[in-house]
């Protein structure tokens, strides 16, 4: 086959392809979405598949009109696993609004909870392979001894040093891996501005089967306005300069801890919002569970998977589909020894068992009055990122200087609200 065949084939499976996404844009129906995305999925491997053969670079190319994927603006970019950005998700745009690079050729990422960021750069094997321990140590002590591919990545500001893309998604990644969010699929669209309004459904419409000739019965969907407001999550750390020096697992140690940090930090905000003590503070997220709107049940000891089985049942007659229950440790850990009158351990009920099980520790535990557990569909809420994890290490403030130090910084800019509360249900009470 000639390379302009080769070509027009490329071009005929490309089309196919955008026809696709907008297809998953407009479907509403999850067997139609399954059937779509299994099509979308083949008509990639094809295009690839083709590429390789005939060793077809990227030659063709379609407007952002023609492939919702290539768009370049801030418009919202659709991923049809995920039928959504995922929180903590990272992505860039090809303007002045990039979180992640300069680079134009990145383009909008959007991954899915199982992608990582690293495999969706294009990078050497030489960028692949960095140390962000290495990428640090050289960095404060000026040694770059084995570590000539971290020096050439070496990116600095005004107010400090940058960490390099290629190593700030290791971290990113690690995040996103242990994000209650990010794991349970909740959709995420990007900010263009610090606040956005966004719609609610309040009440669904009803509608009914009429008689030939006869006027159908009036309906209406009530929906109410919620706002994202972008709220900043923040931190940062000192390291000494011994450890920096000395310390042998330097690279783990920096992405478990500041990823495990951030997600951590992100999660019980999303969840709880802030309390001070007296009030909620309005610049944290008001938290999923504060929602006042959406459902709850209480945990009756004895009952073991009733509560989640109650909750369940209240998510599907709002016509919602159930798509993952929460827990922390202490909940899983005491359902798991459940056992029946012979000795043997409880099997998780159908109902329960075809739901993703996520268990984080950002859900409540409290002694007196329970543990707090969650289940919901995953499009019943929904996040806003302006600025995903950003990170930059400083040397030069006086507290480094007088007491030998290296700062970390480590900031998102997010929100997160319930568009479908009736679709969510807290489990309260749980010992």
């Amino acid at each position: 086959m000639n390379k302009e065949k080769v070509l027009k084939l490329i071009e005929v499976k490309e089309q196919r392809k955008a026809e696709l996404l907008k297809q998953v844009q407009a479907s509403s129906s999850n067997s139609e979405l399954d059937r779509l995305q299994s099509e979308l999925e083949s008509t990639e491997e094809e295009i690839r598949s083709i590429k390789e053969a005939f060793g077809v670079n990227n030659e063709i190319t379609f407007s952002p009109e023609d492939d919702p994927a290539a768009r370049s603006d801030n418009s919202y970019n659709y991923n049809p696993e995920q039928r959504a950005f995922n929180p903590l998700a990272t992505y860039s745009y090809r303007n002045s609004n990039s979180n992640i690079s300069s680079n134009d050729e990145l383009g909008t990422i959007a991954l899915r909870s199982k992608d990582k960021l690293i495999d969706t750069l294009k990078l050497t094997s030489e960028e692949r392979n960095l140390d962000i321990g290495k990428y640090i140590r050289g960095v404060v002590t000026g040694k770059w001894d084995d570590a000539e591919a971290e020096k050439r990545a070496l990116t600095t500001t005004a107010t400090g040093v940058m960490i390099p893309t290629v190593l700030g998604a290791q971290i990113i990644d690690y995040a996103r891996n242990i994000s209650l969010f990010s794991s349970a699929n909740v959709p995420m669209i990007p900010m263009d501005s610090n606040n956005i309004t966004i719609s609610r459904i309040k009440s669904d419409p009803v509608f009914k089967f009429k008689e030939e000739g006869e006027e159908g019965g009036e309906s209406s969907l009530e929906l109410e306005s919620v706002n994202l407001k972008s709220k900043t999550c923040y931190g940062y750390a000192y390291v000494s300069l011994e450890a920096i020096e000395s310390s042998k697992n330097l690279s783990q140690t920096i992405i478990n801890t500041f990823s495990s940090a951030i997600a951590s930090a992100i999660d019980k905000g999303m969840l709880y919002g802030q309390y001070n003590g007296s009030s909620y503070d309005d610049f944290a997220p008001k938290g999923i569970m504060n929602d006042i709107d959406i459902n709850s049940v209480e945990f009756t000891p004895s009952e073991g998977y009733d509560a989640f089985i109650k909750a369940i049942g209240k998510i599907k007659r709002a016509n919602g589909i159930p798509s993952t229950y929460c827990m922390n440790a202490d909940t899983e850990e005491m359902l798991d020894l459940l056992k029946d009158s012979n000795g043997k351990y409880l099997e998780k009920p159908n109902s329960v068992n075809e739901l993703s099980k996520i268990v984080t520790n950002q859900l409540n535990s409290d002694e007196g009055k329970g543990n707090d557990a969650l289940v919901f569909d995953s499009n019943s809420m929904i996040i806003g990122m302006q600025k995903t994890i950003n990170i930059e290490m400083f040397t030069n403030t006086d507290e480094c200087i007088k007491k030998g130090l290296v700062g970390f910084r480590i900031y998102s800019m997010l929100d997160c609200v319930a568009t479908q509360p009736k679709k969510i249900c807290k489990i309260t009470g749980i010992k």
